[in-house]
């Protein structure tokens, strides 16, 4: 072989050799970006979870949240009891200063923003100091109907009267007397909707503290 050819196949082969060493340096950095992207990515990604995780976590305090600031509590703006209503339920009073100032509250189930059903539970308050055989005293009488049965129960943390009435319809009067003040509770007739009410005002009633 000539002197020529060997120096043209020296030739080639350095350049096939420096060409190779370019390529694989180049592909190295290629990969190198290529792994380094992809690690940004898994970094955005995990970032992306937990942003959503602590939206949904504040959507369950913030729902957790409203749950509990709508109680239904009505009080009396000028005698001051309370009670807590069931959902749904409305206090519509009726205030009367004719005498002794009284509170005849129906609590009454809400069907519009200005609307209301009836209810048969009626409460009646006032402040007239009678003690608890006084308010029961022409029970006899009053209940229109016929006493069947007598039971003692608790009202706002004091000892009250339950009185079972029968006669054209089922139903239960309420007494309570806690200081001055007097409560007394119609459910007439009994049924379900009615016992729902009352549950709610005999396990959350309280009277004014004064």
């Amino acid at each position: 072989m000539s002197t020529f050819w060997k120096v043209f196949i020296a030739v080639i082969v350095s350049i096939a050799i420096a060409g190779g060493g370019t390529f694989y340096l180049m592909q190295r950095q290629v990969d190198s970006i290529r792994n380094d992207n992809l690690s940004k990515i898994d970094d955005l990604n995990k970032q992306i979870i937990d942003v959503n995780k602590q939206l949904a976590d504040a959507k369950k305090t913030t729902t957790a949240a409203t749950t509990t600031t709508t109680v239904n509590v009505y009080t009396h703006p000028e005698l001051k009891y309370s009670v807590t209503l069931p959902a749904g339920y409305a206090g519509v009073d009726y205030f009367d200063c004719e005498g002794t100032c009284t509170s005849y509250l129906t609590i009454a189930k809400k069907i519009s923003d200005s609307s209301y059903y009836d209810s048969d539970v009626k409460l009646t308050f006032n402040a007239a100091g009678k003690t608890l055989d006084q308010m029961v005293t022409n029970i006899g009488t009053d209940v229109g109907g016929d006493i069947m049965m007598i039971s003692d129960v608790v009202i706002g943390g004091v000892s009250a009267k339950k009185y079972e009435i029968g006669g054209f319809a089922h139903g239960f009067d309420y007494f309570a007397a806690s200081g001055k003040y007097n409560l007394y509770i119609k459910q007439y007739p009994d049924n379900d909707a009615n016992q729902k009410v009352v549950d709610s005002i005999l396990s959350t009633f309280k009277f004014p503290t004064n």
